[in-house]
């Protein structure tokens, strides 16, 4: 929670601004992450959320965006469904960086799912282990 209430105005201000920008260029609310796309980029999201059914592995070269691509998409899956539920699976190295990422880009608080497989929330932060030990189970 931020205590200064210059901050939080700021904080909320550019919030709003994000979410009236998702709507432009026709991808579904895609565009309010809090960074500045690449084409490559919109290409990849206007090709997934493109498709039938979003299920894709985003795999590309270092440092080229993954990351937000993959929060593009939940903004738009988010806008069209606000119960919707995510899992995103990631390397423990990995799983401060994904919280602090959709909390600070894509203003949703993301739970890290335990091995006991209990958690809470819309978007799951999973490690691969749990997946391979069965503790947490992805609904088909």
């Amino acid at each position: 929670m931020i205590d200064d209430p210059y901050l939080a105005m700021a904080a909320g201000a550019q919030a709003l601004r994000r979410r009236v920008e998702r709507q432009a260029l026709g991808l579904g609310g895609a565009l309010g992450v809090a960074a500045e796309p690449y084409p490559h980029q919109l290409a990849t999201v206007r090709r997934i959320l493109g498709d039938t059914r979003v299920r894709h592995l985003i795999a590309d070269e270092v440092g080229l965006g993954k990351t937000v691509e993959a929060l593009m998409i939940l903004n738009a899956l988010r806008l069209q469904d606000p119960l919707h539920s995510a899992v995103i699976v990631a390397p423990d190295r990995l799983i401060d960086q994904w919280q602090s990422e959709c909390w600070t880009r894509c203003h949703v608080q993301a739970t890290v799912v335990d091995d006991t497989g209990g958690s809470e929330g819309r978007v799951q932060l999973v490690r691969p282990q749990s997946l391979v030990s069965g503790a947490y189970v992805l609904d088909p």
